[in-house]
């Protein structure tokens, strides 16, 4: 063999070599910080619950639970618990169609009127249901842990009518997506307020035992009346 043939051999073998190596540490490189952003993640979640944890109900007698679908065997074990998974579980809520028009006022409280939509004649009119104003006490106590005003925000349970708002998601890097837990407040249209019921326990804690993050589309909810 031609040594100029044998140096071509000893270079690809030499170069696959390196290519090697260097590909298995960046491998590693992405693990490690897959692995370390999923801990910052973690972290903040154990603050998120322990603030949580730290707000009391002005409404007792609510039990509002959220455990991840992998927490069952399948869907009819969780149903046969009493648990919907994700969008089902608010659309049981809110089989109508509702809209919501946000208004800061002077003072910087939030105005939310909500209305039933309905459709007339191939024409969508608005029905006002009430209004509910946030005050900016409330906002500072309840909004920095629960800012976010979602699609799935009012309803009625057991005759009452409910409204959620929700952590801020998570995402961050390599894809990871979690958090978002539900705050329950109860609706009094004729005092315009707000009470706050409780927040949605077992998503944090089943992040935190798992190692790893939930989104809202893992998610199955549990509300009852004690």
């Amino acid at each position: 063999m031609k040594k100029s043939s044998i140096f071509k051999i000893l270079t690809l073998f030499l170069t696959f070599v390196i290519f090697s190596c260097c590909s298995g540490c960046f491998l590693s490189f992405v693990a490690y910080t897959n692995e370390k952003e999923l801990q910052e993640f973690l972290e903040i979640e154990r603050q998120r619950k322990e603030q949580a944890d730290a707000l009391i109900p002005e409404v007792e007698g609510y039990t509002f639970e959220a455990l991840p679908e992998v927490a069952f065997a399948n869907q009819e074990d969780w149903e046969s618990q009493g648990f919907l998974k994700g969008s089902n579980f608010f659309e049981k809520l809110n089989p109508f169609k509702t809209e919501s028009e946000f208004t800061t006022l002077e003072d910087g409280a939030r105005k939310i009127t909500i209305s039933l939509v309905n459709r007339i004649e191939g024409k969508e009119e608005l029905t006002p249901l009430g209004y509910i104003i946030i005050t900016p006490e409330q906002e500072e106590k309840y909004g920095s842990l629960f800012p976010d005003f979602g699609t799935y925000h009012f309803g009625i349970y057991d005759e009452q009518p409910v409204f959620f708002r929700f952590m801020k998601v998570l995402t961050k890097g390599w894809g990871y997506e979690g958090g978002g837990v539900y705050a329950l407040f109860l609706v009094d249209f004729e005092n315009h307020t707000l009470y706050y019921a409780g927040y949605s326990k077992g998503w944090i804690e089943a992040e935190l035992n798992d190692n790893r993050l939930y989104n809202f589309h893992h998610m199955c909810f549990k509300l009852t009346k004690n």
